[in-house]
């Protein structure tokens, strides 16, 4: 059986786990190899559409390269909306994946090693993922699919020091191209990728706007970054 570039062999389990958040907790979806020895972690970041069965596909994809994935649910089993993340501030955010990042390293998951952990997200998880890696410097990389964009974020990448890689759909109505050449050129150890004929969701199987070339070629690099990065 042929394998794609992106797809590991590993194997793993996965499932949901609850993350502790001071002394409350709230679900996220954890995929990780089956083995006792410590692996690298990824942090997932969803968008609007909530932790979606996409968004656990991504984390099973990325834990058959061998790595310890989890993606906490920013709602918290509430209905995901654009409105209800949108009253997720950016200072919250970032003090939620700080708690994501210290639960990967505590003695509850031995199995994983989180001392330079990467972040992955999408859509305004993707904005999120930008922030904190601008943030926390210990962060190994960055990718961000289809990430909200303005102000913050093109000071945001200009300071970070880890790889950063961007991907958006040139027919996204969200965004400009000028504004993805303008990050570009502000992102030192950065590369931003855009796909001509191709729209926002392009990541989504079961979206409107999926496109398995551009899913498939994003998935692509964003396994041999965050190789690299976790190496």
């Amino acid at each position: 059986m042929a394998v794609m570039p992106h797809e590991g062999t590993h194997t793993i389990i996965f499932g949901t786990i609850a993350v502790p958040v001071g002394s409350a907790q709230f679900d996220g979806y954890l995929a990780r190899p089956d083995q006792s020895d410590p692996a690298r972690s990824v942090v997932v970041l969803h968008g609007a559409d909530g932790l979606t069965p996409d968004t656990k596909d991504l984390c099973r994809v990325l834990a058959r390269q061998g790595w310890v994935v989890l993606a906490p649910d920013w709602f918290r089993g509430a209905e995901p909306s654009v409105d209800a993340l949108a009253s997720i501030s950016d200072h919250r955010a970032i003090a939620l994946i700080d708690e994501v990042v210290e639960f990967l390293a505590s003695d509850d998951l031995p199995y994983a090693d989180a001392t330079r952990p990467a972040v992955v997200g999408v859509g305004a998880g993707g904005r999120f993922g930008l922030l904190y890696a601008d943030h926390n410097r210990s962060v190994s990389a960055v990718v961000a699919v289809e990430p909200m964009l303005g102000d913050d974020v093109a000071e945001a990448v200009s300071g970070i020091g880890a790889p950063v890689l961007g991907f958006f759909g040139a027919d996204d109505e969200a965004i400009e191209v000028e504004s993805v050449d303008a990050l570009q050129a502000g992102t030192p150890n950065g590369q931003w990728i855009v796909y001509e004929g191709v729209g926002a969701g392009f990541l989504d199987a079961g979206g409107d706007g999926y496109h398995a070339g551009a899913e498939r070629d994003a998935l692509a690099r964003t396994v041999r970054v965050l190789a690299a990065a976790l190496a």
